[in-house]
């Protein structure tokens, strides 16, 4: 899927799309980036949620379980959802990716574990 940026008032001016392209491309557009928007605020609720998890779980027991469901929701999501949201997908397995991660380092340096 490519995007493009263009100003579609030049677009109409110089007669490349027609005046009743013009409402149709706007509206579409307009749905894109809403929904860059929603994902982009479901991205930040998952840092959050992974914050709040490692700041309730004192002893990191529960980290390991909740990052691999992330990874593996990212990863699977990659694959299933629409191009549209496949973002959402990559942000999970981003996040789910990163905690595994600072987990792993918790448990394996000796100054804290």
């Amino acid at each position: 899927m490519k995007k493009v940026t263009v100003d579609l008032d030049q677009l109409l001016a110089d007669k490349v799309i027609t005046a009743g392209q013009y409402p149709e491309i706007e509206k579409r557009a307009q749905a894109f980036t809403a929904n860059t928007f929603i994902q982009f605020a479901l991205g930040i609720c998952m840092i959050g949620f992974v914050a709040a998890a490692v700041a309730l779980d004192k002893k990191f027991e529960l980290i390991p379980y909740w990052a691999a469901a992330l990874m593996i929701l990212g990863i699977a999501g990659q694959y299933l959802l629409p191009v549209q949201t496949r973002m959402m997908a990559q942000v999970s397995a981003t996040i789910g990716t990163i905690a595994f991660c600072g987990w792993l380092l918790y448990h394996a340096s000796p100054m804290l574990g």
